[in-house]
């Protein structure tokens, strides 16, 4: 893969140029470390560079490149991470007070755009494992509700999942496209020839929140598919470049895939990829992009996202090397007592995700990592953690890794005698209050909410999302209807210790609240 940014901003400093213009450090450290090769790197859309938001020169080049990589119709890269690809996504399929079907377990930068939007959703809602993790989306399900809305005569202008999910459940995107694709065709057979309703098939675009699977086209290409023995790097790389090869569960056929490369792949914080597969929404996606992005996009940033894709692309031993070190942890973890890797019972899954099961509880298990071994987990939930992996980790990394979870493994002693969840197996569907208002529609009324106690809420309407975050999942969203299942939830993560918005606390002491209308 050529690197027409990197190569073009080496050349331009090389031709003595003075800076007199943005930005104010005129690509002079400042006599920090820090600064030193990250100011010489960052420019901005003066005379010979170019604008990732309109680009002409070599921008445009490595666009066609990473569109020709992807098996795509159009590849964009974002500066302001996946939240804004979900929210430019959403803005170029609906217009304001339309519908839109939403798998539950979204993130919620997905609930923003519904409510700035002013979408009415509709929710498909997975199995829950055990211990509360969502499973992968049902295609059948999907199906169902719209089938259901088109027979209502409504119309969703999309369908948004998560996949994959921040434990690393994979839904099967073919699968859900063809389901929503068999929905409309039947809906159309119902009605009458030349009647006044006859009118083409919808075309529902489905759009899959892929922030967590920057990594995973590599990952399958390389480690599933090529047997390295036979095959030389170079051979590797030119089979790639030829088109759809970097499609994973059928993600390409998805009409808009977002994707976070700094989450799993060696890219800086908020960087991304959005990919297009139907050219139908091109032009409005372009359009949003540059409402919800900066209009003065890091040079660093889209520097990076090269270098880390043409890093990816172009060395496939790490991937195979990864995979074998992902393979030597998982079958060392196998060997412990207490500390257990969740292992879907199900569907498909990227084992490159760590979730750790502990009956210490997650807060505990992240805390003594921290502590005691110096090892920072990315989430603790409250019978879990998750670890975030990446191409980057070495082989000494994991080793480090299982050394200090084994010693903790010897020491952990369960909570209590109660019966323990069985692990990896369905619990229940993951619930869904009842929606008074449409999430705008609760907005308006924000100025009449007042704080109720968590105890006296029941019935009451939630005026605030209340969700742990990470990962920013909602139990409850504006303008639903607060039952006691929303209440023993909020309270059992309260209790755990996870970081919560949209609750409050308040007396000598706090009790909890939330902020409501009756």
């Amino acid at each position: 893969m050529k690197e027409y940014i990197n190569e073009a901003l080496k050349q331009y400093t090389e031709n003595g140029k003075y800076p007199w213009h943005m930005p104010g450090h005129k690509r002079k450290s400042i006599g920090d470390d820090f600064f030193d090769n990250m100011m010489r790197r960052d420019f901005t859309e003066a005379r010979g560079l170019d604008d990732m938001h309109d680009p002409e020169l070599f921008m445009k080049e490595t666009l066609r490149e990473l569109t020709e990589l992807y098996g795509t119709k159009a590849t964009y890269m974002m500066v302001n991470g996946s939240t804004g690809g979900v929210l430019a996504a959403i803005y170029a399929c609906t217009n304001y007070g339309d519908h839109i079907i939403v798998a539950r377990n979204c993130h919620k930068s997905v609930y923003n755009a519904i409510t700035i939007n002013g979408l009415i959703p509709h929710y498909i809602v997975s199995d829950v494992e055990s211990h509360g993790i969502c499973m992968a989306v049902d295609p059948e399900a999907v199906k169902a509700e719209v089938s259901g809305l088109l027979k209502a005569g409504i119309v969703p202008k999309a369908v948004v999942i998560t996949s994959p999910t921040y434990e690393g459940i994979i839904s099967d995107i073919s699968a859900i496209k063809a389901a929503i694709k068999s929905a409309c065709g039947l809906m159309m057979k119902t009605i009458p020839p030349n009647s006044e309703n006859d009118s083409e098939v919808p075309d529902i675009p489905l759009i899959v929140d892929g922030a967590h699977g920057a990594h995973l086209p590599f990952y399958n290409r390389f480690c599933n598919r090529i047997d390295e023995s036979d095959r030389d790097k170079e051979d590797v790389c030119t089979d790639v470049v030829s088109g759809d090869k970097l499609d994973v569960a059928g993600r390409n056929q998805a009409d808009i895939y977002i994707e976070s490369t700094h989450k799993t792949l060696p890219a800086l914080t908020q960087t991304g990829l959005i990919h297009v597969n139907n050219e139908k929404y091109v032009d409005r996606l372009e359009k949003y992009l540059k409402i919800f992005q900066s209009s003065s996009p890091s040079y660093l940033f889209v520097q990076s996202i090269e270098k880390a894709v043409g890093y990816a692309l172009c060395n496939p031993q790490i991937w195979v090397q990864y995979r074998e070190n992902i393979k030597g942890f998982r079958n060392k973890m196998s060997g412990l007592k207490n500390l257990k890797l969740f292992e879907p019972f199900e569907g498909i899954y990227d084992d490159t995700r760590l979730v750790i099961f502990t009956d210490m509880g997650g807060r505990k298990l992240e805390q003594i990592l921290d502590d005691r071994y110096g090892l920072v987990v990315e989430m603790a939930a409250g019978s879990y953690v998750i670890l975030i992996t990446s191409v980057m980790d070495e082989e000494k990394d994991f080793d480090r890794l299982f050394a200090a979870l084994k010693e903790i493994d010897h020491e952990e002693k369960p909570a209590g005698e109660e019966e323990k969840p069985e692990r990896n197996k369905v619990r229940d569907k993951l619930s869904v209050p009842d929606m008074k208002w449409s999430p705008s529609e609760a907005e308006k009324s924000a100025d009449n909410a007042e704080l109720v106690r968590l105890s006296e809420a029941a019935g009451m309407i939630a005026m605030e999302y209340v969700f742990s975050y990470p990962p920013g999942i909602p139990v409850v969203v504006p303008g639903e209807v607060i039952c006691e299942d929303v209440i023993s939830r909020i309270q059992e993560m309260v209790d755990a210790g996870l970081n919560m918005t949209g609750v409050h606390f308040a007396g000598k002491e706090p009790e909890i609240y939330l902020k409501c209308v009756k």
